[in-house]
């Protein structure tokens, strides 16, 4: 590599790491990272200079000139103090396989730490051409710190051959064995079960943690097979048995012995959070439902302003939901344990089961003084699709609270029932709450559309905006585009241009050219893409309201030809910037043949007076990779 300082250069800048200014010591070692070995004693010196600035600066200079040289003037560096060797652990990590042939040798060093920091160092640059060594080290190494770095090194750098060496190290030391562990499981995965077995009989209390730790995380029949016999041993202790249970759950297994929905239910009332969750698997699977109660108050007792706690409520709905429509789920609404807030998760729980059998409670539970429990029976049973709650829910459409009347007409739509039809009028008349008459009008115009349609005009402006916002009746939809208010007839014209046909087409065209500026926006809004607009849309786009003239951009847009193009380039230079900004957009979208002429419709736009308009088309410019700037004549012609 060409470096870009010279002698002088580096001599200066060498000179300069003995000034007495940190800052200006600081700045000579980070010049120097462009040196060559040259400056390499001086930085190593830098090293123990007494600002960490200078020090930082002087490691990565070191890695930056790298090379053999680097690593051999390190490698002394073990044996110093603490400090210094750790940041010499970090430039021979850095300097990688350059560092490696110096590094071998250091696995026969007399010093302990240097066996273990050259061990370590080789595991880190992943690769290794003494494999026997580092098997030797395992073996023979007297040092427990070497040997277990020898066994994690074997397990990183995917030595095979040495399986047989960390088998016989799992009767090393508890630290060592621990390190065999893993390399074993990573080396040999399923193959390593057998070997785990002779350790879960260890006299070692934290090697058999281990030990069942490691066939867990295999998750194969054999090891659950192992992990199930050892929970059968009457002699291990009530933590290793809970332990063995984790395990095995969090495999998917949930152990058929005594005593196993005690340790799940402390688990879910006295663990962490995750021992809560593997806790409601657990219980899911075991089926036994004397945990309802508490699966439900806890889920009742859940923060909804924490920011986990969504993932939490799914684990207790997903539990719950395991047990089913179950007789003793129902009976937790009728024993009055639950307190409100987990009444209100299991009437949930009861809608999304489609659990008919609650229907008679729920529909009690309409009575309650409770404002959530009371919402949550009438959104259960909005979602049962039933002709029994039929009579509950005409009866709630009279209650006080808007979101009990919402589910409830909801519910009356699903169902169809056409006696429903006074309940929902009545309501047509009377509501006010915009989200409730949007149900209503739903709901009556699929059970009994024709007196609807007849008795419209008798109905607030609401009731006729949102007819014609889900009418599918052309008719109507027409008469409800004239002689009406003018929000009425918006909401009757977008619905038209979804509907389509030849008459919905000819009413688009006709409040195109209106004298009020909403309904000639809802026209041109309605004419979608504009192909069959074509016209009155280029007409549109000259209109003396800007939203119009923005919203005919975008549909002549959708599907623009020649002509419609050179219209949109003219909203370039509309006095309203929503405008220029939509013809933007639109341009930005087209594929034009002649690049150099479109780049140069941007670059127009750099001095326009609006910031907004400046920075969009500068964005445009610059995402319009291998294009050249205007007047350069150089730029594409391979100069």
């Amino acid at each position: 590599m060409t470096k870009s300082i010279g002698v002088r250069q580096i001599r200066k800048l060498i000179n300069e790491l003995g000034s007495p200014d940190p800052s200006r010591r600081r700045a000579s070692a980070e010049g120097l990272s462009s040196s060559d070995e040259r400056a390499l004693f001086p930085l190593i010196k830098a090293l123990k200079d007494g600002n960490a600035g200078v020090q930082d600066a002087a490691m990565h200079s070191i890695v930056s000139i790298g090379g053999e040289a680097a690593a051999y003037m390190i490698i002394p560096m073990l044996r110093e103090e603490a400090y210094v060797r750790n940041m010499a652990l970090i430039i021979l990590g850095e300097l990688g396989g350059t560092a490696l042939p110096y590094l071998y040798p250091l696995l026969n060093d007399k010093d302990d730490d240097v066996r273990k920091f050259a061990v370590d160092l080789i595991a880190g640059i992943g690769h290794c051409g003494c494999p026997e060594k580092l098997r030797e080290l395992l073996r023979e190494d007297p040092n427990p710190n070497v040997r277990v770095s020898a066994a994690k090194a074997i397990g990183l750098l995917g030595c095979k051959e040495a399986i047989a060496d960390l088998t016989e190290a799992l009767k090393d030391s508890e630290w060592v064995c621990f390190a065999a562990i893993e390399a074993l499981v990573s080396l040999n995965g399923a193959g390593s079960v057998e070997p785990m077995v002779s350790l879960l009989e260890s006299g070692s209390e934290p090697v058999r943690f281990e030990a069942i730790q490691a066939l867990s995380g295999m998750g194969t029949a054999r090891s659950m097979e192992v992990l199930l016999k050892h929970l059968s041993n009457t002699e291990i202790g009530e933590f290793e048995k809970s332990m063995t249970v984790r395990a095995l759950l969090n495999a998917g297994i949930v152990p058929e012995i005594g005593g196993v929905y005690e340790l799940l239910m402390d688990m879910l009332q006295n663990g962490e959070w995750d021992d809560k969750i593997l806790a409601l698997a657990g219980l899911s699977r075991l089926g036994d439902e004397r945990a309802l109660y508490k699966i439900v108050d806890m889920a009742g007792s859940l923060d909804p302003s924490e920011p986990d706690a969504e993932d939490k409520f799914h684990a207790f709905r997903d539990a719950v939901m395991h047990f089913g429509c179950s007789e003793q789920l129902l009976n937790l609404l009728n024993g009055g344990r639950l307190r409100y807030r987990g009444l209100a998760f299991l009437i949930g729980l009861f809608g999304d089961m489609k659990c008919l059998q609650a229907v008679p409670r729920l529909v009690e539970l309409l009575k309650t003084d409770l404002r959530d429990v009371k919402r949550a029976s009438m959104n259960a049973l909005k979602d049962m699709d039933d002709e029994s709650v039929a009579w509950a829910a005409m009866e709630a459409v009279e209650e006080d609270d808007a979101q009990v009347r919402k589910a409830a007409v909801s519910a009356l739509g699903k169902i169809g029932d056409s006696s429903s039809s006074p309940a929902i009028f009545r309501l047509l008349e009377q509501e006010t709450e915009g989200g409730v008459l949007e149900e209503a009008v739903k709901a009556i115009l699929k059970i009994d559309p024709a007196t609807f349609y007849s008795r419209l005009k008798s109905f607030g402006e609401l009731v006729r905006i949102l007819a014609g916002k889900f009418s599918d009746d052309g008719t109507v939809l027409l008469g409800l585009a004239d002689g009406e208010s003018v929000p009425v007839r918006c909401s009757a014209l977008k619905r038209l241009g979804q509907l389509g046909g030849e008459q919905a087409g000819q009413k688009l065209i006709q409040a195109a050219s209106d004298a009020e500026p909403e309904i000639r926006k809802s026209a041109v809004m309605a004419m979608g893409d504009g192909a069959a607009f074509r016209k009155q849309l280029l007409e549109a786009i000259k209109d003396e309201d800007m939203w119009v003239r923005l919203y005919a951009v975008k549909s002549l847009g959708g599907s623009p030809d020649a002509e419609s193009l050179e219209a949109i380039k003219t909203a370039l230079t509309d006095e309203g910037v929503p405008v220029v900004l939509s013809a933007i957009d639109v341009l930005a979208r087209h594929d034009f043949a002649d690049e150099a002429a479109a780049r140069t419709i941007f670059e127009t736009l750099l001095t326009h007076p609006e910031e907004a308009v400046r920075a969009r088309a500068g964005l445009e410019l610059a995402t319009d990779e291998g294009s050249c700037p205007a007047g350069d004549k150089e730029c594409g012609t391979g100069a």
